[in-house]
Protein backbone atom coordinates (compact mmCIF):
# COMPACT_ATOMS: atom_id res chain seq x y z
CA UNK A 1 0.00 0.00 0.00
CA UNK A 2 2.63 2.46 0.78
CA UNK A 3 4.40 2.06 -2.60
CA UNK A 4 1.48 2.47 -4.08
CA UNK A 5 0.80 5.81 -2.36
CA UNK A 6 4.36 7.05 -2.75
CA UNK A 7 4.05 6.09 -6.86
CA UNK A 8 0.57 8.66 -6.51
CA UNK A 9 2.42 11.12 -4.79
CA UNK A 10 5.20 11.01 -7.24
CA UNK A 11 3.12 11.56 -10.33
CA UNK A 12 1.06 13.84 -8.45
CA UNK A 13 4.48 16.21 -7.69
CA UNK A 14 5.27 16.00 -11.40
CA UNK A 15 2.71 17.17 -12.60
CA UNK A 16 2.69 20.62 -11.03
CA UNK A 17 5.46 23.23 -12.50
CA UNK A 18 7.84 24.33 -10.13
CA UNK A 19 7.40 21.66 -7.71
CA UNK A 20 10.20 19.26 -6.57
CA UNK A 21 10.30 16.06 -8.29
CA UNK A 22 11.65 12.54 -7.97
CA UNK A 23 13.24 11.24 -10.80
CA UNK A 24 14.89 7.70 -9.93
CA UNK A 25 14.72 5.20 -7.17
CA UNK A 26 16.66 1.86 -6.55
CA UNK A 27 15.99 -0.61 -4.11
CA UNK A 28 19.48 -3.38 -4.68
CA UNK A 29 20.59 -3.46 -1.39
CA UNK A 30 16.77 -2.46 0.93
CA UNK A 31 14.48 -4.71 2.80
CA UNK A 32 12.46 -3.15 5.57
CA UNK A 33 14.02 -5.48 8.22
CA UNK A 34 17.86 -4.01 7.55
CA UNK A 35 16.02 -0.40 8.10
CA UNK A 36 14.51 -1.89 11.31
CA UNK A 37 17.65 -3.14 12.26
CA UNK A 38 19.73 0.22 11.25
CA UNK A 39 17.37 2.74 13.99
CA UNK A 40 18.31 1.09 16.88
CA UNK A 41 16.02 2.89 19.91
CA UNK A 42 14.12 4.51 17.48
CA UNK A 43 16.53 6.40 15.97
CA UNK A 44 18.46 7.03 12.40
CA UNK A 45 21.18 9.19 11.90
CA UNK A 46 20.62 11.60 9.31
CA UNK A 47 23.74 13.79 7.07
CA UNK A 48 23.02 16.67 4.68
CA UNK A 49 24.93 18.09 2.45
CA UNK A 50 24.20 21.02 0.25
CA UNK A 51 21.13 23.21 0.07
CA UNK A 52 18.03 24.16 -2.10
CA UNK A 53 17.94 27.35 0.39
CA UNK A 54 18.96 30.58 -1.27
CA UNK A 55 19.49 32.54 1.54
CA UNK A 56 20.61 31.58 5.26
CA UNK A 57 20.01 27.71 5.07
CA UNK A 58 19.53 27.49 9.00
CA UNK A 59 18.13 24.56 10.54
CA UNK A 60 17.83 22.67 7.21
CA UNK A 61 18.67 18.92 8.54
CA UNK A 62 16.87 20.12 11.95
CA UNK A 63 13.49 20.71 8.71
CA UNK A 64 14.48 17.52 6.99
CA UNK A 65 14.57 15.71 9.86
CA UNK A 66 10.94 16.93 11.02
CA UNK A 67 9.68 16.52 7.56
CA UNK A 68 10.66 13.02 6.97
CA UNK A 69 9.35 11.22 10.61
CA UNK A 70 6.99 9.21 10.23
CA UNK A 71 8.26 8.05 6.91
CA UNK A 72 10.78 5.03 8.02
CA UNK A 73 9.59 1.40 7.55
CA UNK A 74 9.19 1.94 11.63
CA UNK A 75 6.94 5.01 11.98
CA UNK A 76 8.29 5.52 15.62
CA UNK A 77 11.59 6.13 14.16
CA UNK A 78 13.46 9.39 14.03
CA UNK A 79 15.69 10.93 12.09
CA UNK A 80 18.54 12.52 13.82
CA UNK A 81 20.56 15.20 12.32
CA UNK A 82 24.58 15.09 12.50
CA UNK A 83 27.55 16.68 10.92
CA UNK A 84 29.86 13.69 11.46
CA UNK A 85 28.26 10.48 10.42
CA UNK A 86 30.11 7.21 11.10
CA UNK A 87 30.57 6.59 7.73
CA UNK A 88 30.65 2.70 7.75
CA UNK A 89 27.23 2.49 9.70
CA UNK A 90 23.62 2.65 8.18
CA UNK A 91 22.80 6.14 8.06
CA UNK A 92 20.36 8.40 5.61
CA UNK A 93 21.89 10.47 3.33
CA UNK A 94 20.41 13.81 2.12
CA UNK A 95 22.74 15.64 -0.90
CA UNK A 96 22.09 19.10 -2.57
CA UNK A 97 23.74 19.17 -5.65
CA UNK A 98 25.24 16.50 -7.83
CA UNK A 99 25.68 13.22 -6.79
CA UNK A 100 25.51 9.54 -8.16
CA UNK A 101 24.34 5.99 -6.85
CA UNK A 102 27.88 4.84 -6.35
CA UNK A 103 29.00 8.18 -4.57
CA UNK A 104 26.25 9.55 -2.62
CA UNK A 105 27.01 7.40 0.52
CA UNK A 106 30.40 8.26 0.65
CA UNK A 107 29.64 12.68 0.52
CA UNK A 108 30.92 14.79 2.67
CA UNK A 109 30.59 18.20 1.08
CA UNK A 110 28.14 19.07 -1.46
CA UNK A 111 29.10 21.57 -4.70
CA UNK A 112 25.65 22.36 -5.63
CA UNK A 113 24.52 24.90 -2.93
CA UNK A 114 21.52 26.74 -4.19
CA UNK A 115 23.42 28.02 -7.22
CA UNK A 116 20.71 26.84 -9.53
CA UNK A 117 16.96 26.33 -9.55
CA UNK A 118 16.05 23.15 -9.56
CA UNK A 119 18.37 21.86 -7.07
CA UNK A 120 19.45 18.09 -7.84
CA UNK A 121 18.47 16.28 -5.07
CA UNK A 122 19.42 12.82 -4.15
CA UNK A 123 19.04 10.76 -0.97
CA UNK A 124 20.03 7.14 0.19
CA UNK A 125 19.82 4.53 3.11
CA UNK A 126 23.04 3.94 3.66
CA UNK A 127 25.40 1.04 4.85
CA UNK A 128 28.86 2.08 4.74
CA UNK A 129 29.29 3.26 1.21
CA UNK A 130 26.68 1.03 -0.01
CA UNK A 131 23.23 2.79 -1.22
CA UNK A 132 20.52 0.07 0.02
CA UNK A 133 17.67 2.20 -1.39
CA UNK A 134 18.51 5.12 -3.44
CA UNK A 135 16.23 8.33 -4.91
CA UNK A 136 17.29 11.24 -6.83
CA UNK A 137 15.17 13.96 -7.74
CA UNK A 138 15.04 18.05 -8.05
CA UNK A 139 13.91 20.56 -5.78
CA UNK A 140 12.92 24.09 -6.92
CA UNK A 141 14.31 27.08 -5.44
CA UNK A 142 13.23 27.34 -1.74
CA UNK A 143 13.44 30.78 0.00
CA UNK A 144 13.48 29.31 3.83
CA UNK A 145 13.71 26.05 5.53
CA UNK A 146 10.24 26.13 6.41
CA UNK A 147 8.85 26.21 3.05
CA UNK A 148 5.96 23.75 2.41
CA UNK A 149 7.12 22.38 -0.59
CA UNK A 150 10.27 21.21 1.20
CA UNK A 151 8.50 19.54 3.71
CA UNK A 152 6.75 17.53 1.65
CA UNK A 153 9.48 16.72 -0.60
CA UNK A 154 11.21 15.69 1.73
CA UNK A 155 8.58 13.59 3.22
CA UNK A 156 8.08 12.26 -0.04
CA UNK A 157 12.11 11.19 -0.09
CA UNK A 158 11.79 9.18 3.09
CA UNK A 159 8.16 7.28 2.00
CA UNK A 160 10.42 6.17 -1.29
CA UNK A 161 13.83 5.32 0.83
CA UNK A 162 11.60 3.42 2.65
CA UNK A 163 9.19 1.18 1.95
CA UNK A 164 7.71 -1.65 3.76
CA UNK A 165 8.74 -4.20 1.31
CA UNK A 166 11.43 -3.99 -1.55
CA UNK A 167 9.31 -3.39 -4.64
CA UNK A 168 12.21 -5.28 -6.67
CA UNK A 169 10.96 -8.62 -4.55
CA UNK A 170 7.03 -8.80 -5.31
CA UNK A 171 5.66 -10.67 -7.65
CA UNK A 172 8.34 -13.52 -7.28
CA UNK A 173 10.86 -11.15 -8.54
CA UNK A 174 14.45 -11.16 -6.88
CA UNK A 175 16.52 -8.89 -6.41
CA UNK A 176 18.82 -9.98 -9.48
CA UNK A 177 16.06 -10.66 -11.82
CA UNK A 178 16.17 -8.68 -15.31
CA UNK A 179 12.63 -8.85 -15.85
CA UNK A 180 10.12 -8.64 -12.94
CA UNK A 181 6.59 -9.86 -13.09
CA UNK A 182 3.85 -8.41 -16.07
Amino acid sequence: MKVWLTAFVCASLAACAGVSRINHFDYNGYSSSTAYFAAPKGEMVLAVYGSPVADNPGDLPKAIADAMRGTHVDVQTVFVPTTEPDLMGYRTVVVFGHSTPKSVCSVKDADGMANSSPTAMTAAFCLGKEALSYVSGAVPAIATVADPILAAHMSLVGLTLFPDENPHHTSGCGGNTPICGD
